[in-house]
């Protein structure tokens, strides 16, 4: 009688990734709700301020300012607004921030249904609100490797960047123009409630997200900013991966700024849009994001995450 030899040989499946939804407790969720909420609110303001600046006036270079207003803290006071989040609590940061938003937009509310908003004031109230938005991100993209494991961290950012987009750029602008087709005031009041509700959901966040113990704090001397922030360019500049990807970042943004700045007479002068149309057009770069950021973990686990950075 001769063997047989071996059997089949059976494969067995790889071991399924945790659900989506999984590991994933209060504090995330009010996170998660926060954001997405005021990204209601972001998609309608980003509708709402162009089409009130062409309003107040026709001229390209006053609405591109407008533009160039909000994103101005970006590059005068994002380092200082990293060291400031490394040295405060970042729940409460993102608290006060909101709050601050809140206030500002309400502000430009009442001005508009006022009849007595100007460009000047206009600036200034978008100004305000990009120095805020400033810190609120550097403390939102902070606080999240605190609230989930690190196991979960890539599905929980998915999750939260996709919610961010569908709102941001699909949910918001769309109903920033049917707004402003019943009232060009209403736009601004719903954003500041949206910020209103964010601020309130944070709030309810538990525990401290603080890098340092206030008794760490006590033992150690606090370095003066312009040294921290020192530290964290020379960080930067050594880290190629890091710095190149700050650069591509930075020309893309300075693009896409560019191009959005002018695109409300464009939409209005060539295109013949209605607010309506301009919100809905404003939701065409939309539909790739949200697909990236749901593809993104299973890409990476495919291929792998690349060389880390030490």
């Amino acid at each position: 009688m001769t063997d047989a030899g071996p059997g089949p040989v059976v494969v067995a499946d790889p071991p399924a990734g945790p659900p989506r939804f999984s590991g994933l407790d209060a504090n995330y969720w009010k996170l998660w709700s926060a954001s997405v909420i005021s990204n209601v609110g972001d998609g309608v303001a980003q509708i709402a301020y162009p089409w009130l600046a062409s309003l107040l006036t026709r001229n390209p270079a006053l609405i591109a300012g407008v533009a160039v207003a909000q994103r101005l803290p970006w590059l005068v006071f994002s380092l200082h607004a990293g060291a400031l989040v490394d040295r405060g609590d970042r729940r409460r940061l993102m608290v006060s921030m909101n709050t601050i938003r809140f206030a500002v937009t309400v502000a430009v509310a009442i001005a508009v249904a006022a009849d007595v908003m100007v460009i000047p004031m206009l600036y200034v109230a978008v100004l305000a609100l990009g120095t805020a938005e400033v810190i609120y991100d550097n403390s939102s993209q902070t606080i999240l490797p605190r609230i989930v494991s690190k196991e979960r961290l890539e599905r929980a950012n998915g999750n939260l960047w996709g919610a961010e987009m569908i709102m941001n750029q699909l949910v918001g602008p769309p109903l920033g123009g049917f707004l402003i087709a019943v009232a060009i005031a209403v736009p601004f009041a719903v954003d500041a409630v949206t910020f209103g509700a964010s601020a309130l959901l944070i709030a309810l966040i538990g525990g401290t997200f603080r890098t340092t113990s206030a008794g760490a704090e006590a033992v150690a001397p606090r370095r003066p900013m312009r040294h921290e922030i020192a530290e964290g360019l020379l960080w930067l500049w050594r880290h190629h991966l890091i710095r190149r990807l700050a650069v591509l970042l930075g020309i893309m943004n300075g693009i896409s700024t560019a191009m959005f700045a002018i695109e409300v007479l464009f939409a209005q002068e060539i295109l013949g849009l209605d607010a309506r149309g301009y919100g809905i057009l404003a939701t065409a770069m939309a539909v790739g994001g949200i697909a990236g950021s749901q593809l993104a973990p299973n890409i990476t686990k495919r291929i792998g995450p690349g060389p880390r950075c030490t």
